[in-house]
């Protein structure tokens, strides 16, 4: 069920952010299409990576410190894999809230959300690799992360409550296999209307309480929301979506809705700081 436990960062606060491309590709080739799943659900500065059925065919989602390298990004993969790429669109995430799975039991939704403080410290090579070896695995020993990085037990110990102190973790959580409690992953994609702020609020607070959904992301870019939905079968998800658009329809002005068939959760720190020796 539990396939890693794992730090999360709070990207702001150690200078980065998170940009998303969604790829629809045609007539690529099984060798292209197995070396660009290859490549992307283990790259470094990809943070997620899924593949997905609906209007778009790959997700990918790279923890990057500017707008400059996310150009420089989709430049490679477009350099590399453009002749088999139909379309493509991108968001910049400009707030994201997590909500944990509530849908088992009655207990109140305690949702987590990443701000976007400026960066709340100055981080060094030592921080970014006890962040890089907690990607990896959260409950990893101080003194085994001291003796991957060359460093002392204390030095871990003191950086990490640090980082968790000034923001630059926000959370320790887990990636889970849902298929096998029975749920489906779902992504919906949400077109606004032009509203005031409080009725935009009302909306994305109703999202924020709904039991089967557990990322809201407003975002700039193609769209203006996504919300990672966990759901039973289609059906479910229909219902679920109906009854967001017919609460809000004057809200919402179009969505598409996509099945994630499989994801992948690299280490994204590997792209930084000379962490490729670790």
């Amino acid at each position: 069920f539990i396939i890693r436990m794992y730090a999360e960062p709070q990207l702001s606060h150690i200078g980065m952010k998170s940009y998303r491309i969604y790829l629809k590709m045609e007539n690529i080739p099984q060798k292209w299409e197995n070396e660009f799943e290859a490549e992307y659900s283990n790259r470094p500065n990809v943070q997620w990576f899924a593949v997905t059925q609906g209007e778009w065919n790959y997700i990918i989602r790279f923890m990057l410190p500017s707008e400059n390298e996310f150009k420089n990004e989709v430049t490679q993969l477009m350099t590399k894999y453009g002749l088999y790429v139909k379309s493509k669109d991108v968001t910049i995430t400009d707030s994201q809230s997590y909500f944990p799975i509530t849908y088992f039991s009655e207990k109140p939704r305690d949702g987590y959300t990443f701000d976007k403080k400026e960066k709340s410290g100055e981080y060094d090579t030592i921080d970014w690799q006890i962040l890089r070896c907690l990607q990896d695995d959260a409950r990893m020993p101080t003194t085994t992360i001291a003796t991957a990085i060359g460093t002392t037990p204390d030095t871990v110990q003191y950086r990490l409550k640090n980082m968790i102190k000034n923001g630059a973790i926000a959370r320790f959580t887990c990636w889970f296999n849902r298929n096998l409690i029975g749920y489906n992953y779902y992504k919906a994609v949400i077109w606004l209307q032009y509203v005031s702020q409080s009725e935009e609020k009302k909306f994305l607070d109703y999202c924020a309480n709904h039991p089967n959904i557990v990322y809201l992301n407003r975002v700039i870019g193609s769209w203006d929301v996504e919300i990672d939905i966990d759901a039973q079968n289609p059906i479910e998800l229909q219902e679920i979506m109906k009854t967001l658009q017919h609460k809000f329809s004057p809200i919402i002005r179009d969505y598409q809705t996509l099945v994630i068939l499989k994801d992948y959760l690299p280490n994204p720190f590997r792209g930084y700081k000379g962490l490729d020796s670790l």
